[in-house]
């Protein structure tokens, strides 16, 4: 639970869902270069592992790496989701200003103030989703590419636009990871994608306005909570009261 010292950052449901993204584009990454390396078909050859049983795990991953995360947005906390979505949809001056310079969070120079997500991470999720997506259109297409249901010219557009996603969607996420499991300044966040938790005066210095914004709404929940008590106090202590007033009489 939170802290003096840490804030929550993620929910189960967010963190379920980035891991089951994460987890299972990296397993696609593995199986398709067995898949698309000469040299790594032979090596599997060599121990005996058919190809079409790669692709059928590569595909089986596929339908995962979609339907993963969909099952936690139908079973998980729809309404931490939706904070997600529109937290990343809205961006103001400071995102822009971010932009312009985006080695402040390498440099860890002062940077213009983020929310919950910074600019980088926003335009990274976009992408990735963007992604996905394309992953999901293109692998239908080559998966299908032997009942003749869709054209050649689109069977083959499919195959090079799902060679080019993964190269690019590779590149995103070792940059990912690097940031987040490897760069000494901006590592201390990846706790927050295993406990949901962060340090407070990391996650005040990387992300000043969502701090900002939460602590004056615990602020708030406090003053009401107090307020209720201050209220309540006087009515509980009248039959205390009453019952003095009896004996004395």
């Amino acid at each position: 639970m939170a802290s003096l010292t840490t804030i929550q950052r993620f929910t189960r449901t967010e963190r379920g869902l980035h891991w089951t993204h994460a987890i299972s584009f990296l397993l696609l990454l593995f199986t398709g270069c067995f898949l698309y390396f000469p040299a790594l078909s032979l090596l599997a050859g060599d121990l005996h592992i058919a190809h079409l049983t790669i692709l059928d795990v590569h595909v089986a991953l596929g339908a995962f790496y979609i339907g993963g995360p969909l099952l936690w947005w139908v079973l998980g906390d729809r309404r931490a989701l939706r904070r997600d979505l529109h937290e990343l949809d809205v961006w103001d001056d400071d995102d822009i200003d971010f932009l312009a310079s985006p080695l402040y969070v390498i440099a860890d120079k002062p940077a213009p103030p983020q929310g919950r997500f910074n600019a980088g991470q926003k335009i990274n999720t976009i992408l990735l989703g963007a992604s996905a997506i394309g992953f999901g259109v293109t692998g239908l297409i080559m998966w299908q590419s032997n009942t003749h249901f869709f054209p050649a010219w689109a069977v083959q557009g499919s195959v090079n636009l799902h060679d080019i996603l993964a190269i690019l969607t590779a590149a995103l996420v070792l940059g990912h990871i690097y940031l987040a499991a490897l760069h000494p300044t901006t590592r201390p966040g990846l706790s927050g994608m295993f406990s949901g938790y962060v340090d407070r005066v990391w996650v005040r210095h990387h992300h000043p306005k969502w701090v900002a914004q939460e602590e004056a709404v615990s602020s708030q929940r406090s003053a009401v909570s107090s307020s209720s008590q201050m209220e309540a106090s006087p009515q509980a202590t009248m039959p205390d009261a009453e019952h003095r007033l009896n004996a004395d009489r």
